[in-house]
């Protein structure tokens, strides 16, 4: 990271008081949404008022102080509070109930989302912020579609006020996208938002897997070679190279990076484990338990995604598959939403299935991307 100096007329103590605001206002905020969710509302009010009072411009808690001032019927407070916001951003409302529902979808709380979004009216309704929310939430009720018709719709506005929300959005639908083999439909939701996935390292990665699943080694190698100028390391993106270069049959060149991470870190796990992969997918049983630690193979625990994927297949092989199923449990509770990219990524697909029917024996859906590779 490349540490640049302050301009020199930057007023440093306005900087700081307004971090000093900022945080005041946040306080005040929460501190008010946790009221109001308790039905607290008059206690709530007056934390979104302080909220205001510390940073005037808090769109949040001018929005949440109108809800409540309509709800009790008083519309002059609510119209003083409402216009007093929009001298400071027309479409503050927009941007709050987009912050609120992406917070809820964090937490969860889909319902509460969906209502923070049916508060919405006239012009916000069409704000892209608003449509941004309005496609995570499709996207968390499963109606694929829909959300990513609402986002590509949005992708010709200005993104460069948005970049704050659209990440997390983003990386979940086009998650959720994969996982439903809409791989089309994915491809185009990253291309039309491409200006904020060239400089969000992790949804680089998705549409470096995202290219393998069309086949497109070249437009995957681009992507992953520019995440080393994004902060990946050289070693993670070798071996994600590896195992994207494995699924098409390129074992050699595969190897080759494999065995560049293991001269500089000989216990890599990852390394071992698309190593052991290789040896897998050369038939060579023997030689993967042996990497994999020889008779105890199976007793090591499920933190590393490749070393784990390797050992998953290897008991499949010698049919232990209850031993398969306990350790890709422990894979899907560690790798969480990431175990669907590494299956998107795996490297045998004449073993991905078996893979696939142990995650649903486990209780994880079977992804129909799963077909598509």
């Amino acid at each position: 990271m490349v540490l640049r100096p302050v301009p020199s007329n930057v007023d440093i103590e306005a900087w700081r008081q307004r971090i000093r605001d900022t945080t005041l206002a946040n306080y005040h905020f929460h501190m008010g949404y946790a009221l109001q969710r308790g039905g607290e509302t008059s206690a709530a009010a007056s934390a979104y008022s302080r909220a205001l009072a510390a940073q005037p411009d808090h769109s949040c808690a001018a929005f949440m102080l109108v809800q409540l001032a309509t709800a009790a019927g008083d519309l002059a407070w609510a119209a003083t509070v409402d216009q007093a916001a929009r001298r400071h951003d027309p479409a503050y409302d927009a941007w709050a109930v987009a912050e609120l529902v992406l917070n809820a979808l964090e937490l969860g709380e889909c319902e509460k989302a969906e209502t923070i979004i049916s508060m919405a009216a006239g012009n916000a309704l069409e704000a892209p912020a608003v449509r941004l929310a309005s496609a995570a939430v499709a996207s968390q009720d499963g109606n694929l579609p829909l959300a990513a018709r609402t986002l590509t719709g949005i992708a010709a506005a200005d993104l460069k006020h948005m970049d704050r929300l659209a990440k997390t959005p983003l990386m979940q639908l086009t998650h959720n996208l994969m996982s439903a083999a809409e791989l089309d439909l994915a491809g185009m939701l990253l291309a039309a938002f491409g200006q904020i996935v060239d400089h969000e390292p992790m949804l680089i990665f998705i549409r470096a897997v995202l290219a393998r699943c069309r086949g497109a080694l070249v437009e995957a190698e681009t992507d992953l070679k520019s995440l080393s100028v994004q902060g990946w390391s050289p070693t993670m993106v070798r071996l994600t190279y590896a195992a994207l270069l494995l699924t098409t049959g390129r074992g050699s060149d595969a190897e080759r990076l494999v065995a560049e991470v293991l001269t500089a870190e000989p216990n890599h796990p990852s390394a071992t484990g698309i190593q052991a992969l290789i040896r897998l997918g050369d038939g060579d049983d023997a030689a993967a338990e042996a990497l994999l630690g020889g008779r105890d193979f199976s007793l090591r625990p499920a933190t590393d995604a490749w070393l784990s994927m390797a050992t998953i297949v290897l008991l499949s092989r010698y049919g232990r598959h209850v031993e398969a199923e306990a350790l890709t449990r422990s894979l899907i509770a560690t790798l969480g939403p990431v175990f669907d990219l590494v299956m998107a990524a795996f490297p045998l697909s004449a073993e991905a299935g078996n893979v696939a029917r142990y995650a649903a024996a486990v209780g994880h859906p079977p992804r129909r991307w799963m077909n598509a590779q």
